[in-house]
Parts: C-alpha cells; structure tokens; sequence
C-alpha cells in the first residue's frame, strides 16, 4: 500500500506571509502547531514506551489570531493508551509566554 494521493493545494497570489515557518497557519499546507509540534512530542511518548494510542479525543479552536490563516491557535488532545493517558495542548497566544515551554510527566514511574 502506497502513499495516499492528495489534491494539490489550489493556486492562490504569491503573499510572502505564506512563506517560511508561516505557511503552518494555512489548512491547505498544514494543520497548524498540530502538525508541527504534536506529531515530534507524541514520538517521544511511543519511543520510550512502545506503546500506540487506542483512542483519541481532540478540541480546537482559532481563538486569538485573526486576520491571518486558518489553522486553530488552541488545541487539546486526550490520548488513551493501553496502560496510560497522555494529555497534549498547544495555544499561539498566551499571557508570560517564553521559548522554554514547559514540559510535565505525571506518574507512578514519571520523570
């Protein structure tokens, strides 16, 4: 089984704002910090134990920017799997925002 095929992203004006780390913001090309951060922090999660979720429940939401792209700027997923759960949210805008963001692991082996 190969690659599913997907519908090119349709031709719209060149816009320089859609350029660079930018073009995260637009659906046509990405799912926003969903796809950007989510998919590389969940990794971690499988490597170290192995495991795959067995259910997922997500809620997003474009809050606080406007005026420029699609992609939600608030997310919150819940994920089940066999022996755990694993919360993951992201949010563009927030008050005392810094470029370490805080990471927690919670449980009886957590560290």
């Amino acid at each position: 089984m190969g690659p599913v095929a997907r519908p090119a992203a349709p031709a719209v004006p060149y816009d320089p704002a859609r350029c660079l780390y930018h073009f995260r913001w637009f659906n046509d090309y990405s799912g926003g910090q969903t796809t950007n951060l989510l998919a590389h922090e969940i990794d971690i999660v499988q490597w170290v134990t192995g495991a795959a979720p067995v259910r997922v429940a997500a809620f997003a939401q474009r809050k606080s920017l406007t005026g420029f792209g699609e992609t939600p700027d608030v997310f919150r997923s819940d994920l089940r799997y066999p022996d755990f759960l694993v919360n993951w949210s992201s949010r563009e805008v927030s008050a005392g925002w810094t470029r370490q963001r805080p990471r927690a692991s919670m449980g009886q082996r957590a560290r």
